[in-house]
């Protein structure tokens, strides 16, 4: 899995009701063993998000762009075991709300800091209300040693 990357843009952090945590993996080193229930919808421009269709828990978000779908984003919050999740860099903290200020000295970028994102038009924009909570209904297996550059 890639380093965990903190995005502050409003979407997530309607979303989420703060500071949206994620990592990447490829598409090819999971599997979702309960995909029943998993809902892809058009969040943005260039994004779809995949949530629990039981609960609404946000599970994930991917690149709409058929040429960057093979890396899909996992919220570092749904894992079980969060010991090994390692938070590495700041981004879109130009669109962080004031209530807040971030407390550490890893990278931050304005915007993104993705070559895929960069040639992508906009950024999130604001979405409507969003429940949230555990979600007990989904689970991903990742296959040992998947890995993806982040």
């Amino acid at each position: 899995m890639a380093p965990v990357v903190a995005c502050h843009c409003r979407q997530c952090n309607q979303m989420s009701s703060h500071t949206l945590a994620a990592t990447s993996v490829a598409q090819s080193g999971l599997s979702w063993t309960r995909d029943g229930t998993l809902t892809w919808y058009q969040s943005s421009e260039f994004a779809e998000r995949g949530f629990c269709g039981t609960c609404g828990c946000n599970i994930s978000w991917r690149l709409s762009d058929a040429r960057t779908r093979e890396k899909v984003a996992l919220m570092a919050g749904s894992f079980d075991d969060q010991s090994s999740l390692q938070l590495e860099r700041h981004i879109f903290v130009s669109h962080k709300p004031d209530y807040y200020e971030i407390g550490d000295d890893l990278p931050r970028f304005k915007d993104s800091d993705s070559a895929e994102m960069a040639n992508l038009p906009g950024v999130p924009q604001p979405m409507g209300p969003h429940r949230s909570r555990t979600c007990s209904q989904m689970r991903v297996r990742l296959q040992a040693g998947a890995t993806s550059s982040a």
